[in-house]
């Protein structure tokens, strides 16, 4: 691939390119301008294959999405709409990751990010020497299978032990997992942990090193909190804390926690970047210690999101799984995701015919921080390159209930469309002329 930068409020580059200039922190015209420079490359038998956006949302804004779901999220930040050429933001057509350096406006986070991704790149270009390739080749016949090859790191909450252990068992051995409790710091109750927390950056025993190029994280987390916690089972008797401190900063080390590439998510309200766009330094989210310490992409929601306790998987669970079968084919990062979110689209449009509220939470809120074109298995044989169609991604029902009998359909009124319009606007400015339809049921419109 080749490489731009696109500074949209530098007059000279936006004339260099033939772009019309957006207005300054307007995500929708942001990704307006992404479409028009798309179409520019066109006439040059070029397109855009990936995006990496440099920056907080307080330098590139997040598109604020509105919630499908009656949940304490007001809306949804996502990166999602830069990834489109139209307004169907729900398919991505390329890989987007996004390099957060925290709002204290020091740089440093910043640089050393994009010089780990530099490096990365440079070693995945040299050739293999001819005597590793040999020694991977003993490796491999040796020690057959895809875990014996590298190492995977996984933690979970015990009361999702089983939906986690599902997920994990894509990238590593189920009885390897970490569950809190009884991982943990030990107290009485989550307020005990937040007057009583130890800030001297010192790890504790009892709380598990992440280690391995692969690290998957199913914990909860609180607004106000930098720590992720665990979940006590109910279904299983103990007398460990309800809500035991999971992991912590400083118990992320350099390079022992460098994890190449990191799913996690949560089941209570711990938005990542919520956190990432206010605090100061990376000792006040983990998210940001994670690229700290040398993880090259990070996938996490940026809001509430949802998953499974038993039986079968959804939402995140669906997504996580997708994420690490594409990155064991040797994906990039970003294009594992891209195609764990297409897969999932697809899988509920034949089962179920739509995408409910969940789905589309699960698709809009799961952005990845980091370098979308980050390989972390650099000698797997059967490595992927990013490949995108010049034509547009199909369409899905979005919100879709049976279809009822004529005489069951209401008639809306005037006022209340007028509002609906009103709204749509607010979030989507480019749909303000496109068709609407009006289903019946749950009376709920559409608008395609």
């Amino acid at each position: 691939m080749g490489a731009r930068v696109f500074i949209p409020d530098d007059p000279l580059n936006i004339k260099e390119l033939g772009i019309k200039p957006p207005r300054p922190g307007d995500a929708w015209e942001l990704k307006l301008a992404l479409a028009d420079l798309d179409a520019e490359l066109g006439k040059k038998g070029e397109m855009i294959g990936a995006l990496l956006i440099v920056g907080g949302p307080e330098i590139v804004p997040f598109h604020r999405l509105p919630n499908p779901l009656d949940d304490p999220d007001i809306d949804i930040p996502s990166d999602n709409p830069y990834a489109t050429r139209d307004e169907n933001y729900f398919i991505p057509e390329w890989p987007v990751g996004r390099l957060p350096g925290g709002s204290d406006g020091d740089p440093r986070l910043l640089i050393a990010t994009l010089r780990r991704i530099t490096a990365h790149h440079v070693d995945l270009s040299r050739e293999t020497p001819w005597y590793r390739k040999i020694i991977d080749w003993v490796n491999r016949w040796i020690r057959p299978g895809r875990r014996s090859q590298r190492l995977s790191f996984g933690y979970t909450a015990a009361i999702w032990q089983q939906a986690a252990v599902s997920v994990y068992n894509e990238i590593g051995e189920p009885e390897d997992m970490y569950i809190s409790p009884p991982c943990g710091l030990v107290g009485d109750s989550l307020e005990d942990y937040l007057d009583d927390l130890d800030f001297t950056g010192k790890s504790h025993e009892n709380i598990p090193t992440p280690i391995g190029t692969f690290g998957y994280f199913n914990l909860h987390g609180v607004v106000d909190a930098v720590e992720w916690f665990g979940h006590r089972d109910p279904l299983n008797p103990s007398d460990a804390p309800e809500f035991p401190i999971a992991l912590r900063p400083q118990d992320l080390h350099a390079p022992l926690s460098a994890s190449k590439v990191v799913f996690l998510y949560w089941s209570s309200a711990k938005p990542v970047m919520e956190r990432i766009s206010r605090v100061k330094t990376i000792e006040s989210a983990l998210a940001l210690r994670f690229l700290d310490t040398g993880t090259l992409a990070l996938v996490g929601s940026t809001c509430m999101s949802y998953g499974s306790i038993m039986g079968s998987l959804s939402a995140a669970d669906l997504l996580g799984l997708a994420f690490w079968r594409y990155s064991q084919q040797g994906f990039p990062a970003g294009e594992a995701l891209r195609q764990a979110k297409i897969e999932m689209i697809r899988r509920m449009d034949k089962e179920q015919g739509y995408l409910d509220g969940q789905d589309q939470k699960t698709l809009l809120s799961f952005n990845l921080f980091g370098d979308p074109l980050a390989q972390p298995l650099k000698n797997i044989k059967s490595r992927k390159a990013v490949i995108r169609s010049s034509k547009p991604m199909e369409h899905f029902e979005i919100v879709c209930d049976r279809v009822p009998d004529a005489a069951t359909v209401q008639v809306i009124p005037d006022t209340v469309l007028s509002q609906v319009r009103q709204i749509v606007a607010q979030y989507l400015p480019g749909m303000s002329g496109a068709p609407r339809c009006i289903r019946s049921g749950a009376t709920r419109v559409r608008w395609s």
